[in-house]
This record gives C-alpha cells, sequence and structure tokens, in this order.
C-alpha cells in the first residue's frame, strides 16, 4: 500500500472513530437529561399512579403531579438560576462538588415541603414516605460532599428500583419485566455519567445503592 493510500486510509477510520465517539457522547447526554434526578420524583409518582391498587383519578393525579413538579423541579431549579446569577455556582451542571452545597439544601427543603403537601391529598401515603427518602437521599450525599461527590442521577434510578421492588412485594403485583426495565434504565444512566467523565465509577456505584437503601428504609420501614 502506497503512503498516501494509507493516510487517507487512517485519516478515515480517524474521522469515523471520532463520529461514533461525539455520537456516544450525544446519546450519554441524551440519557442524563431524560433520567435527571429532578424528574425521577415525577417519574415516581406515575409509577405508584399506575400500578398502585388504589384508585387515584385522573384529576387527583394531575394535581399531585403539579405540586411534586414544582417542589422537586421548579423551584429547586428557579433557586439554581438565582444561585447562578449572583455567581454562587458556575454552571447548572454542579460539575464541582463544593457547588453542590447551597442546592442540595435548598433541593432537601422544597422536597420536605413538597412530601408534607401530599398529607393533604386522598392519595397512599407512602408517596410522602418516598418523597421523604429524597430528602434522605439529599442529606447523606450533602455530608458527603468533602469526601465523594455522589452521583445523584444514580441515586434516583436506586430510589426507583426500590419503589418498584415495594410496590410489586407489598401488593403482590409481578412487575418483573417494570423492575428489569428501571435496572437496565440505571446501567444505561450509569454508562452515560461515566461517558461524560461526571463520576468516577465509585460516585456511581455508591449513588445507587444510596438511592436504593434510603427509599427502601422509607417504604419498608416506616
Amino acid at each position: 500500500m502506497k503512503l498516501g493510500s494509507f493516510t487517507e486510509v487512517m485519516f478515515t477510520v480517524t474521522m469515523q472513530l471520532n463520529y461514533f465517539s461525539s455520537m456516544i457522547k450525544t446519546l450519554a447526554s441524551f440519557f442524563s437529561y431524560l433520567l435527571h434526578p429532578a424528574i425521577i420524583p415525577l417519574v415516581g409518582l406515575t409509577t405508584i399512579f399506575i400500578f398502585s391498587p388504589f384508585y387515584i383519578s385522573d384529576n387527583l393525579f394531575l394535581l399531585v403531579a403539579g405540586f411534586v413538579l414544582l417542589g422537586t423541579y421548579i423551584f429547586p431549579l428557579l433557586f439554581m438560576l438565582f444561585l447562578k446569577t449572583f455567581g454562587v455556582i458556575s454552571s447548572l451542571k454542579l460539575a464541582n462538588a463544593q457547588e453542590r452545597r447551597y442546592p442540595y439544601i435548598s433541593g432537601a427543603f422544597f422536597f420536605y415541603l413538597t412530601a408534607q403537601s401530599m398529607h393533604n391529598f386522598p392519595i397512599p401515603d407512602y408517596v410522602a414516605k418516598y418523597l421523604m427518602a429524597g430528602v434522605l437521599i439529599i442529606g447523606i450525599a450533602f455530608l458527603f460532599l468533602n469526601y465523594i461527590k455522589l452521583s445523584m442521577h444514580m441515586a434516583g434510578l436506586g430510589g426507583l428500583v426500590a419503589l418498584v421492588l415495594y410496590l410489586s412485594y407489598s401488593f403482590n403485583i409481578q412487575l418483573l419485566i417494570v423492575i428489569a426495565g428501571a435496572i437496565l434504565l440505571a446501567g444505561l444512566l450509569g454508562t452515560s455519567r461515566l461517558v461524560l467523565g461526571a463520576h468516577t465509577p465509585k460516585e456511581v456505584y455508591l449513588g445507587f445503592i444510596l438511592g436504593l437503601f434510603c427509599v427502601s428504609l422509607g417504604l419498608f420501614l416506616f
């Protein structure tokens, strides 16, 4: 093979590899946004609505979902935008562990208020317990910020897996496919966080375990 031909081949291969790498990172970003921890409480509420044996009307679900969306997504996001405006944080991605302090405190506060508001609706009490477990997750992650930046993305998925296991066990519902799907999503999300360089494998694994433990504790023991 002539030198010119070899160079052309290597250039083509390099371009294809760069394109493939770019596509992988794009997919990783997609999964990271799609399964953002601020969205997971709403996903959990929808899971309860679908599989809970208790009847919840569509109108009631929409009303409760609105409260959950405000308390776990909109208000925390507005507070983060406020912090960014005044230079307390440099990015909404919170890549720096130290920048997560104030968002974590505010997030736990809004989660707590949202969980307490659930008692005003005629819905199962484990909805409030599920949200209170989120307060515990954020609190523990906050305490460990000086040592490790636990993946809150994975904590959300770990909590979702625990919720599905609770529904399946408590009401004797066959949810094996749903459980497997939640675990698969957790695997895809964990891989995405690693591909993006947002976390180390240790931070990903411990984040998942944290969510699984806290939600299991909140639902099964309290």
